[in-house]
């Protein structure tokens, strides 16, 4: 055979094998996706998981980014009449979301959920809980598939944290109440725990960001209990908004006492976390308690570690409540009434709740980014009777990468997984530190019959009052902040300043709201 008939055969076979590529990818049936552009991940096409999904599904992923309001953007689009992605992954909230069905862009998932082989169903079983009900719209159906993530951590965003060098200096142990709260205060600010010889200590101090309003929340416990979400409780089946109670006026008075004498420093309402982070971390410490999900110290460096967890305060009664996020599922991915094929769609999407996609799509490829724990790990939250579950090999998260989709997209995962985690054999992180007060707060969450997680409106709902509790958070979080600070004429020590206030609360539309509040928890929870 000649040089030049061998080349000839060379490239006739190079051509049918790219032709056999080409028409297999075109085989495959494409599913568009209209996603948030995200700084962490290179790109969505090329994209690890999303080959690994691609070659799971049989599909072809092709992604739509919205560099920035998607939210706004996709109901821009959907008021207009503009055709849609197959696929939308974006959070709108169950409120707005129930408006996109009712214009018809979203359609129903009850009939592919109803399937008792799909993963979403397993993933319900692995979390012991049904968390459909929390994204059923007023109508009965189901138009997302959500994300739940069972987190302890993120449940207790209160946790206290203490300098234990200034404990042990000053002979004095962590404060268990509000008057040995203000006793270990006191002299933090009077001892000069710190050792310069300068009034520089900073008793108490939260920032606004991160773990809005933690400090107060973390002290107002005490008193009245005030939810990380909203300001309503339950009192005996009754809905109350906590900011007008005598508990929460007594807590008000308490709070104002320690800013009066200098015990929590004012910028706990203006600084953000990067500002208390630098105090914290300070050369020479001048923070004596903070209060977040994880201490405020530098990861990985041993001032962290001088911050030890305390345990929530006790009240008057002397029983420890503190503030309690749970964990919900939120909406996430909905198949718009554009897609072709939603059965292909929703069992893309359903491939997503598998036990491994959930570590996947946070901690990257099995075998490489991690590997499941072996008989003799121990993790971090053993004290709270779990097992260990997996350790990271290669730490993606913080990092821009083109390995996992940063928890974009549906999924679900249980306590068991974060928790059991094989965390590094060092105290100095972040997740350590909490795993060793994690406890005490899990312990004194408060009950059910008292805690409101949520409430889902109806579009006539939401229409009376929205706007009017947008309008009463905003004026009692203001009004926190001058009882606190004794300004804008509210002294919470006079009776007159917190009647005027109580009577603002009714000017905005509390008791217009109340009813329609009460009449959507007795739906959900009664």
């Amino acid at each position: 055979m000649t040089m030049k008939r061998f080349a000839a055969l060379l490239l006739a076979l190079a051509l049918s094998l790219s032709l056999a590529v080409s028409a297999s990818a075109e085989d495959k049936p494409v599913l568009t996706i209209a996603i948030q552009q995200h700084g962490n991940v290179e790109d969505w096409e090329t994209n690890e998981q999303t080959l690994l999904l691609e070659e799971l599904c049989g599909v072809d992923l092709q992604f739509v980014t919205y560099p920035s309001e998607m939210k706004s953007q996709l109901t821009m689009a959907i008021t207009g009449g503009s055709e849609l992605a197959d696929i939308i992954f974006n959070n709108p909230g169950l409120d707005l979301l129930y408006q996109w069905a009712l214009a018809g862009a979203v359609i129903p998932l009850n009939d592919y959920i109803a399937n008792d082989a799909v993963y979403i169903k397993d993933a319900v079983e692995r979390t012991g809980v049904d968390f459909f009900p929390f994204v059923t719209s007023p109508d009965g159906n189901i138009y997302t598939l959500p994300i739940y993530n069972q987190s302890l951590t993120n449940e207790a965003p209160d946790k206290i944290w203490i300098y234990q060098p200034w404990l042990e200096k000053l002979g004095l142990e962590a404060p268990n109440d509000a008057e040995e709260l203000y006793q270990v205060l006191k002299a933090f600010k009077e001892q000069d725990p710190n050792g310069n010889g300068e009034a520089d200590e900073i008793p108490m101090m939260s920032c606004t960001d991160e773990y809005p309003m933690g400090c107060f929340r973390a002290i107002m416990d005490m008193f009245q209990y005030i939810s990380p979400k909203n300001y309503y409780y339950v009192d005996e089946g009754t809905l109350v908004w906590a900011p007008t109670t005598d508990s929460y006026h007594e807590g008000l008075q308490y709070l104002r006492k320690l800013f009066d004498e200098g015990l929590i420093d004012p910028m706990s309402f203006t600084a953000d976390k990067t500002q208390l982070r630098a105090l914290v971390n300070a050369e020479v410490p001048v923070v004596g308690m903070t209060v977040g999900m994880v201490p405020l110290g530098t990861p990985n460096t041993d001032r962290i570690v001088e911050y030890a967890g305390v345990e929530p305060f006790k009240n008057k009664d002397g029983v420890r409540v503190t503030s309690f996020d749970p964990s919900l599922p939120y909406p996430q991915a909905m198949i718009t009434s554009y897609c072709k094929d939603p059965a292909l769609a929703f069992k893309f999407l359903d491939t997503l709740y598998r036990s491994d996609m959930s570590i996947i799509n946070h901690w990257g490829i099995e075998g490489r980014d991690w590997e499941y724990a072996g008989p003799d790990d121990e993790c971090a939250y053993a004290n709270m009777g779990y097992s260990a579950s997996f350790r990271e090999i290669n730490a993606l998260w913080g990092t821009v990468q083109n390995v996992m989709w940063y928890q974009t997209g549906p999924w679900a995962r249980e306590y068991a997984i974060a928790s059991g985690r094989v965390l590094p054999n060092d105290p100095r992180t972040t997740g350590a530190r909490a795993a060793t007060i994690q406890w005490a707060y899990s312990e004194n969450y408060p009950s059910d019959d008292i805690h409101v997680p949520t409430l889902i409106f109806t579009e006539e709902e939401s229409d009376e009052v929205s706007m009017i509790l947008a309008d009463l958070n905003n004026y009692t979080y203001t009004s926190l902040a001058n009882f606190c600070l004794n300004t804008e004429g509210m002294d919470v020590n006079n009776d007159d300043a917190w009647n005027a206030y109580l009577a603002q609360l009714d000017t905005i539309g509390l008791q217009q709201v109340l009813p329609t509040l009460q009449a959507v928890y007795d739906r959900m929870y009664k």
